[in-house]
């Protein structure tokens, strides 16, 4: 098997273990990391409201969350699960950060966005 199609049998394997939960207001954003995510064999859920969010990770479990600012700085005191953050290019870092959440600015980048789910994941 050549080093290229093994990469990417590597990367479906790793995505089909990998359970996301994408919470953000934003539908556009919403749909388009849910979509992109699926399309690449991860086990995603999504939801837009951040009251979702307690119920959902205690019955899918996942093992990152990719939140908006807002649904963010509504939640982030009970997150327990490694995260990443989207921003819009006008909004600053949450005053109070962990250190597994990682902020990405949109437009998101879904090539990005993979590689940093995987990294938090390893």
């Amino acid at each position: 098997m050549s080093p290229l199609l093994n990469a990417q049998s590597n990367q479906n394997i790793m995505a089909t273990r990998t359970k996301v939960l994408v919470v953000d207001g934003d539908l556009d954003t919403l749909s388009k990391i849910y979509l992109s995510l699926l399309h690449r064999n991860y086990k995603v859920e999504a939801a837009d409201k951040a009251e979702e969010i307690g119920e959902r990770i205690k019955r899918f479990k996942p093992a990152v969350l990719i939140l908006g600012k807002k649904i963010y700085d509504a939640v982030q005191e009970a997150l327990k699960v490694p995260g990443i953050l989207l921003l819009e290019r006008s909004e600053s870092l949450p005053q109070q950060w962990k250190d597994d959440l990682v902020a990405i600015y949109k437009p998101v980048q879904i090539e990005e966005l993979v590689r940093t789910i995987d990294d938090l994941v390893i």
